[in-house]
Parts: structure tokens; C-alpha cells; sequence
């Protein structure tokens, strides 16, 4: 079981509920069972490249076009870090569709 809470803290152009519930089912199943130790950026980067196999299979399935996974200094800055809050933003593209699905969990210590 996992010591941090998590959240979705937004979420925004969802073209496909379908895919969208596949992303957050498998993101949040991770979310609940991973024994990551958020605060170490090699276990933000072990998170995250389990994240992208996922994306990567549902490139194979043609069921998305691209993916952007983010969990690092980019959206999570040292005073964020330094107080256990942390976030993981997801971005895809559906295949056909013109805009991107994106995802924003938030993550915080129990």
C-alpha cells in the first residue's frame, strides 16, 4: 500500500472516456501499489518509464499518436518537493483527434 494520497487535479479534453479510463485505471493502479519513494528522482523516472511502456502499447494498438509524461523539475519545483507535494502531468494525443487529452495527478505524503 502506498504512503502518499493521490488526486486527479485536472483534467481537460477527454475525446475518447473510453481511453481516458484506460490511462487513469492503469496511472491510479500504479499510484495505489508502487512503493515509490517520491522525494528520489530516480524512482519519479522508474514511475514514469512504467507509464510509457503503457503509452507505448497503446501507440502499437493505434489507439493514440503521442504521449508527454512530466514528473520532474519541470512541474515540480524544490519548495513543492521540500514540503512532499508532487505532480505527475500526462498528455496524449488520440488518434483522429486534433487536440491533446491531458492529465494532472497530484501527489502528497499521508
Amino acid at each position: 500500500m502506498s504512503k502518499y494520497n493521490w488526486r486527479v487535479k485536472k483534467e481537460g479534453a477527454i475525446n475518447s472516456k473510453i481511453l481516458h479510463t484506460i490511462v487513469r485505471e492503469y496511472v491510479e493502479e500504479g499510484l495505489e501499489h508502487a512503493n515509490v519513494v517520491w522525494a528520489n528522482q530516480t524512482h519519479r523516472d522508474s514511475f514514469v518509464a512504467v507509464i510509457n511502456d503503457m503509452m507505448e502499447m497503446l501507440l502499437d494498438e493505434d489507439k493514440i499518436t503521442q504521449w508527454k509524461i512530466v514528473c520532474d523539475g519541470r512541474n515540480n519545483t524544490t519548495a513543492d518537493m521540500n514540503s512532499g507535494l508532487f505532480f505527475i502531468d500526462i498528455t496524449y494525443k488520440q488518434r483522429n483527434c486534433v487536440n491533446n487529452t491531458y492529465l494532472q495527478y497530484e501527489i502528497t505524503k499521508k
